[in-house]
């Protein structure tokens, strides 16, 4: 898996990607897209996410504690 720890991403795109496990603690994702994204136990604790979109992912197990910027709309 892939490790985004204290990282500034901007404008990402990560359409139908399987990120399970993929850490972005602490990160500021701004304007990011997760489109079809396997993100099976991710983790986004601490993270801004500041108009990132999530359609249609897995977000089974993610960890969005003290998340910041984010809703979820559970349909």
């Amino acid at each position: 898996s892939v490790q985004f720890e204290k990282c500034v991403l901007m404008a990402c795109n990560f359409s139908e990607l399987k990120m399970k496990k993929t850490s972005f603690r602490k990160s500021k994702l701004k304007g990011c897209y997760f489109n079809e994204t396997q993100l099976v136990e991710a983790d986004f604790a601490e993270a801004d996410l500041e108009e990132t979109l999530f359609h249609h992912c897995d977000l089974t197990k993610a960890n969005f504690r003290g998340a910041l910027n984010y809703s979820i709309n559970p349909q």
